[in-house]
């Protein structure tokens, strides 16, 4: 059998960790709801967006965001403007960092018309810094 301090700091250590822990992973939450919440509003109050369904991950130095934007588009070129217009209000935000970045189809209401920014030049999903480098934008 265990000694009486030992098994004190093990019954200790079992209550109090998760204790602790809890705090950490309920910001988590909250980091990706203001993520989300701040990405969705950008997007939306680009003229031609329809909706914007973004999920921010914020885990353990795992940041990701992403989602499909629906426009009112219905051709090819006119989707892809308004993702541009939409990535130049990313690029404006004072409130998305550099190193994100933001892994955005565009699509337009039926599906059939489908792009992303490597439509625009871009290799692969830009961050916001190239996104800004790219515009000649600096947040306000």
């Amino acid at each position: 059998m265990k000694d009486a301090p030992t098994l004190l700091r093990r019954t200790m250590a079992a209550i109090v960790m998760p204790a602790l822990l809890l705090p950490l992973l309920a910001g988590c939450g909250a980091a990706e709801a203001s993520c989300e919440k701040t990405y969705e509003e950008l997007t939306l109050s680009v003229p031609g967006v329809i909706t914007a369904d973004v999920t921010c991950v914020r885990r353990f130095g795992d940041e990701r965001e992403g989602g499909t934007v629906t426009v009112d588009a219905s051709t090819k070129q006119g989707v892809v403007a308004v993702m541009e217009d939409v990535l130049r209000a990313y690029a404006a935000s004072p409130d998305l960092k550099h190193a994100e970045s933001p892994y955005m189809y565009f699509t337009n209401k039926d599906g059939s018309i489908g792009t992303a920014p490597t439509d625009l030049g871009f290799n692969g999903t830009p961050s916001l810094r190239n996104i800004r480098e790219h515009y000649g934008i600096e947040p306000g």
